[in-house]
């Protein structure tokens, strides 16, 4: 084998890598987006949601007149408490990006 072969087979080898990369990246960002859409015909809403350890999170979730805490890791959800909507007192527009889960969290356990 001469260096032009290395060089042809080093370069087909990084095009074939590249477009598994693009391809992997296209099923992502298409294929697999979270439907909100969905979610708000069903009435389950995501409040906020905070990371504790890798792969392990506290969120709470609204579904109808209910605000559940739920912690999840990457084999388990678990429900740690419910509480209704109206104790929280949260806005019906509170959604991921404007909320503070700490705050929510504190009017919860009645903390200031």
């Amino acid at each position: 084998m001469s260096f032009v072969d290395i060089l042809k087979i080093i370069s087909i080898l990084l095009l074939l890598l590249g477009a598994m990369f693009a391809i992997l990246w296209l099923m992502k960002r298409f294929i697999y987006k979270f439907d909100t859409k969905a979610n708000n015909s069903l009435g389950i809403r995501v409040l906020t949601t905070q990371a504790i350890l890798p792969k392990k999170y506290i969120s709470l979730v609204k579904f109808k007149d209910k605000v559940f805490l739920l912690g999840i890791s990457d084999n388990a959800i678990n429900l740690i408490d419910k509480v209704d909507a109206d104790e929280l007192g949260l806005d019906e527009m509170q959604t991921v990006g404007n909320s503070n889960f700490m705050e929510i969290l504190k009017k919860s356990m009645n903390i200031k």
